[in-house]
């Protein structure tokens, strides 16, 4: 998909960028409102069921937030899903403690956020430095708070997955930027080795692979 993407010569570099923004937010959307549909009995199957009914909210807002990508409104999209990342690791830290690792989304969402180009770059860097700053909070206010619920045996096997499934998107929203920028720069050096009437090399071209040449 995405090399098919690279190669589609009529789009512009920015809407290049834009098109691999939206591939990398809208398939994170459905990859986290599947996993916050399969929370939904999870919790509910080991008696949390406040926590349940807040996954059914966080549904609803990636749902929201996909319907919003589909409409062309991608920022606000993005900042749907920063909110919803941040109440439900707050409520979730508060009801089954930081053992879970639920916390973890958060440095997900804060690197998620630099990538949105309709954000000025300060603010885009205050709104990720204000997901870390609650990362770390979270570890001062719920620290004490201990897991009650059933199957407490499995809390470290969740830390593990919960740490893995929140660092899936950011390798993979890197692993796309760095295709789209290795693809623009072949293109720009493309580009200012071929005169662009006749396609042919240019001279700057030949004195860079003949450097003896006159």
């Amino acid at each position: 998909m995405i090399k098919h993407l690279l190669k589609q010569p009529t789009q512009s570099g920015l809407e290049e960028i834009e098109h691999v923004k939206f591939l990398i937010i809208s398939r994170i959307a459905y990859f986290a409102l599947a996993v916050h549909a399969l929370l939904i009995p999870a919790f509910a199957h080991i008696g949390a069921n406040t926590l349940a009914i807040v996954n059914v909210l966080s549904v609803f807002a990636w749902g929201g937030g996909i319907f919003l990508i589909n409409q062309g409104l991608t920022s606000l999209a993005l900042r749907v899903f920063c909110l919803e990342v941040l109440i439900h690791a707050v409520v979730v830290c508060a009801t089954l403690g930081l053992s879970a690792g639920f916390q973890f989304y958060l440095w997900t969402i804060s690197c998620i956020l630099m990538i949105d180009y309709q954000l000025p770059l300060k603010r885009a860097a205050i709104y990720s430095f204000l997901m870390i700053i609650t990362f770390a909070l979270l570890y001062v206010f719920f620290a004490e708070v201990t897991y009650t619920f059933s199957y407490p045996e499995l809390i470290p096997h969740i830390n593990v997955i919960n740490i893995i499934i929140a660092g899936l998107p950011m390798v993979y929203g890197i692993g796309l930027i760095r295709e789209i920028t290795i693809s623009q720069r072949i293109e720009l050096t493309e580009m200012a080795s071929r005169d662009p009437l006749t396609k042919l090399y240019n001279r700057r071209f030949a004195k860079k692979t003949h450097p003896s040449s006159p």
